[in-house]
């Protein structure tokens, strides 16, 4: 009888140590208590947001247009000839990324 009531106690504490550990629920950008979207995007036909960054020189100063298209191991921040190139060549280059 002690035995099946230290077992039930034991899994008990087990489930309270497993609430206690586990991470929250993610919160989405753009819902009621949620953190702000703080990038342009733009809604896809599928539903999904393609959010984009712009660097370079201004448009109206602009000679190049630059679609910067990125992989699996990277992000929409990480453009690095856009920051060297930029004073050289007057180009605006477009970044992704979909979420």
């Amino acid at each position: 009888m002690t035995g099946k009531i230290l077992v039930i106690l034991f899994i008990g504490f087990l489930a309270f140590a497993y609430q206690s550990i586990s991470p929250p629920p993610p919160r989405i950008c753009g819902i009621p208590n949620g953190p702000p979207i703080t990038t342009p995007r733009i809604k896809l036909s599928d539903g999904r947001h393609l959010a984009y960054k712009e660097q370079g020189v201004p448009i109206s100063r602009e000679k190049y247009k630059i679609v910067f298209i990125h992989g699996f191991d990277c992000c929409r921040h990480d453009v690095a000839f856009a920051s060297t190139l930029s004073p050289v060549m007057p180009f605006f280059a477009i970044s992704s990324h979909s979420s």
